[in-house]
Parts: C-alpha cells; structure tokens; sequence
C-alpha cells in the first residue's frame, strides 16, 4: 500500500484505531486507491513531504498525541494547498468556521460507499 500507481487516487488516511484505519484503507484499496495508513499527524506529514502524487487526505478529528485532525487540516491547507481534505469524527461536529476552504467533513459512522465517494469526488476537485 505504499508506492503511488500514475493516473489513480492516492491517499493519505489517518487514524488512530486500528480496526477502524485497517477498514477504510481495504475498502479505498478495493476502490482503487493507493493508501498511505497512518496512526498520527507527523506520520501523514512525512508521507505528504515524501509522495507527490498523494491526491486527497482523510483523517479522523481525534488522534493519538497533542495534535488533531483539524491541526493537520490547517497544516495540509497551508502548505499544500491543493489537496482536499475529509476529516471524519464520530465524536467532535466542528463549526463549518473551523474548516479549511479545501475541507469537507463527514460523520462516522459512515456507509463504505460514503468514504470511496467522497475520495473520488475529491479527488476530481
């Protein structure tokens, strides 16, 4: 799941809970997509400073460690800007405000064909 295939959607998914992350990454897989699963906010930097040809972000609000979701929403919006980003949560329903321009948020639990939508649409922005 790590090397980046031309012309498909690669992806950077980060989650914490492991069952969770190992689901959303085999149904973006079964989807097409090449799939960076990570557990933190420097792990999903590091991918995106190493993989040009990453096309969407998805992370959950709630990680492991100090820093969140949206801390790396801010993050992928200022320095790449061009990349969509979805953030999930189950738990936290952030102000529209807190957004980046670049990001839309879905609610968890979500259907499996929500995710694989939401990743193509994006990915066409």
């Amino acid at each position: 799941m790590e090397s980046a295939v031309q012309g498909c959607r690669t992806v950077v998914l980060v989650e914490d809970e492991p069952i969770v992350r190992e689901t959303a990454a085999n149904l973006l897989v079964d989807d097409g997509c090449v799939v960076h699963a990570v557990t933190s906010h420097d792990e999903a930097l590091e991918i995106l400073r190493r993989d040009p040809h990453v096309t969407v972000v998805v992370t959950d609000i709630a990680l492991a460690g100090t820093q969140t979701g949206l801390d790396l929403a801010e993050a992928v919006a200022r320095h790449w800007p061009h990349l969509p980003i979805i953030i999930l949560s189950g738990q936290v329903r952030p102000d529209i405000a807190e957004l980046p321009g670049n990001a839309l948020f879905c609610t968890k639990p979500y259907a499996p064909g929500a995710l694989t939508t939401l990743v193509r649409q994006c990915a066409d922005w």
